[in-house]
């Protein structure tokens, strides 16, 4: 709670990855000439989601920065801990 009340973000327990999105990706995907760039930053992070499913991740949660770049923490699951945010 401390940490939410600190920074506005409720940090993933057990976080052992992020698998950052660039806030541009919407940016990137509405012009013909930049989605391709969009595309390689998708199949990028489809590769990278894969690799931590296999592993046994789970997604834990998502942030978004002041300037729109998002980030999924992933690490293990844990049934006891409350993964939503604690307003």
């Amino acid at each position: 709670m401390e940490t939410l009340l600190a920074t506005g973000k409720n940090l993933a327990r057990n976080q052992q990855a992020a698998i950052e999105v660039p806030a541009q990706i919407y940016e990137w995907k509405g012009a013909a000439e930049t989605r391709g760039k969009a595309q390689q930053v998708q199949e990028r992070n489809r590769e990278q989601f894969l690799r931590a499913f296999e592993g046994g991740l789970a997604v834990l949660g998502y942030e978004r920065d002041s300037a729109g770049n998002g980030k999924f923490l992933l690490g293990d699951w844990d049934e006891e801990w409350s993964y939503a945010s604690k307003d």
